[in-house]
């Protein structure tokens, strides 16, 4: 799937916003109007969140297409506790 158009750079860091109902990364932003938080639109399952969950994009930010090879901090820092043994 490409993910590219779900990705939302905040001025520092490129991120997902992540579906709490199917845990989908294909959120897409509706903004509501005057200054309101925006709603984002899961593109899997059609729930509609205001605050969704989010994790940010670690690694190739001078890539401009986003694909599921790309990895979450979370799992960057679960690799990162791995032993050796276990990614062979």
């Amino acid at each position: 799937m490409n993910l590219k158009p779900y990705i939302y750079n905040n001025g520092f860091r490129k991120r997902y916003h992540i579906c709490s109902q199917c845990g989908s990364k294909a959120m897409r932003m509706d903004p509501v109007g005057g200054f309101q938080a925006p709603d984002y639109l899961c593109m899997e399952c059609g729930s509609v969140e205001r605050t969704p969950d989010w994790e940010l994009i670690i690694g190739h930010e001078e890539e401009d297409e986003a694909t599921e090879a790309w990895i979450s901090g979370e799992d960057y820092v679960a690799l990162l506790r791995l032993p050796l043994a276990k990614l062979n």
